[in-house]
């Protein structure tokens, strides 16, 4: 899933996620992104990111950069989780299409009672990474789906014509109630016919 979220990693922990999308029906397509996420503090990480090993693609590439999501209302409305996220990333692509960036910036936060988290913002990447050069709006929703948060029905959405440019919606369990631990289980649909076709998205991540 690509759409950045307002999660960061505490001061002092690292963060390590594997994603495959795959097409079972269609063996030969597999791409594999690997994530990694280090909290300095102040609601920020330290970010590297390996995008697209797998087969063939054009945007293999890697990211480095940061992501901060300072909370706004702390101490009047704390149930809001209201934040203001931004990232950077230099992204280097290993095809030969040589340096590149990723940029992002997006708002949200949690209704009263159903605890949903909405989020809207933007985003503008370079075709090392997005296969052109682009930017567009984004969107998510987060619905908690029991009372220990360990079960969540997640949604991203990217538009425009480009690699990220997709609809993805499923499951994100945390297992025995522990946040060490993230599994995820989604489908990906391309927001345009030009952006692909339907896959799986397959993740685990771990704190520590």
């Amino acid at each position: 899933m690509n759409m950045p979220s307002a999660d960061i990693t505490p001061k002092g922990k690292h963060f390590l996620m594997h994603e495959t999308q795959w097409r079972p029906w269609q063996p030969r397509y597999w791409y594999g992104t690997n994530f990694y996420c280090y909290g300095v503090g102040a609601s920020t990480e330290l970010t590297v990111t390996n995008w697209n090993s797998g087969v063939g693609a054009p945007n293999l590439a890697t990211g480095i950069g940061f992501k901060s999501a300072p909370q706004l209302l702390k101490e009047t409305h704390p149930h809001s989780e209201l934040k203001v996220t931004f990232g950077q990333k230099l992204v280097l692509n290993h095809r030969g299409t040589g340096l590149g960036s990723f940029s992002f910036g997006h708002v949200s936060f949690r209704t009263p009672k159903t605890h949903t988290r909405i989020t809207a913002g933007g985003f503008h990447g370079t075709r090392q990474l997005l296969t052109r050069t682009t930017g567009n709006f984004l969107a998510g929703l987060e619905q908690p789906l029991n009372k220990k948060d360990s079960l969540i029905w997640v949604n991203e959405y990217m538009h425009g014509q480009h690699d990220f440019g997709n609809f993805v919606t499923g499951l994100l369990y945390h297992p025995g109630g522990s946040k060490n631990h993230v599994i995820v289980a989604a489908v990906k649909i391309p927001s345009r016919a030009e952006n692909g076709k339907v896959g799986v998205v397959l993740e685990y991540g771990l704190f520590f």
